[in-house]
């Protein structure tokens, strides 16, 4: 056995392999989240949208002066979102509780985290990888630039839409949807919604029909930044 696999099997021993150190590192985010739980219950419906409409100003408020062509925009985006991870999460669960009778368990938390810091969280047929999208999603719609979800198919993107709709307006944001038999008046719609689901062949021909385009007005996309790659996107699979 080589002296690196020996090393890390020490270490893994006594400290924990990384994924289990990186689950560690979430805990106290997930137990904010849960302690947060009982407030947020309390609210009614227009009080849990208005509290979702302070939290949305307060990051674009952060934001104002950020320009998204720039390189450090990412940065800056995530310095603006990291704070409203803990309410926007309580908010999210609250809505699917009441909204769609489904509760985000802590692992699901922990799966919505992981898929906001831009990494893969693997997860079986049944463990709720819909409504654990939800969660990035909602948290990246703060910044009012759009969130593409894309999914595999045009069926799974419509029941996906459909499904979680409940949860999304129940916060005061607009779901879109993109499949092969729309026009572009219901294209530019789609686009124009808060979370926009749809799949890669879509959004990528989407994203090449609009570069062919010769004005700017008959393009597909967000008119505040046109290219389907430029915003939040989340694979569901």
């Amino acid at each position: 056995m080589e002296a690196a696999q020996i090393l890390d099997r020490v270490v893994a021993r006594f400290i924990g392999t990384k994924h289990e150190r990186d689950i560690k590192k979430l805990q106290p985010v997930i137990a904010s989240i849960n302690a947060r739980e009982a407030e947020v219950q309390s609210l009614g419906n227009e009080e849990l949208k208005t509290r979702f409409a302070e939290l949305r100003a307060q990051v674009q408020e952060q934001l104002k002066d950020a320009d998204p062509a720039e390189p450090s925009y990412k940065e800056e985006l995530q310095r603006a979102l990291e704070p409203a991870i803990v309410p926007a999460f309580a908010l999210v669960r609250e809505a699917g509780r009441r909204f769609l009778n489904m509760r985000h368990f802590d692992v699901q938390l922990i799966g919505g985290i992981v898929l906001h810091e831009g990494k893969i969280a693997e997860m079986k047929t049944g463990e709720g990888k819909t409504l654990v999208a939800t969660l990035p999603a909602v948290l990246n719609a703060l910044a009012g630039r759009g969130v593409h979800i894309v999914t595999v198919n045009d069926y799974l993107a419509r029941r996906d839409a459909e499904w979680m709709s409940p949860l999304y307006r129940a916060l005061g944001l607009s779901v879109g949807v993109i499949v092969h038999d729309l026009d572009d008046d219901q294209r530019r719609a789609a686009y124009g919604a808060d979370i926009t689901y749809g799949t890669n062949n879509e959004f990528g021909f989407d994203y090449l029909r609009d570069n062919m385009k010769y004005h700017r007005q008959v393009r597909q996309d967000r008119q505040d930044y046109s290219q389907a790659h430029s915003g939040y996107r989340l694979h569901a699979r």
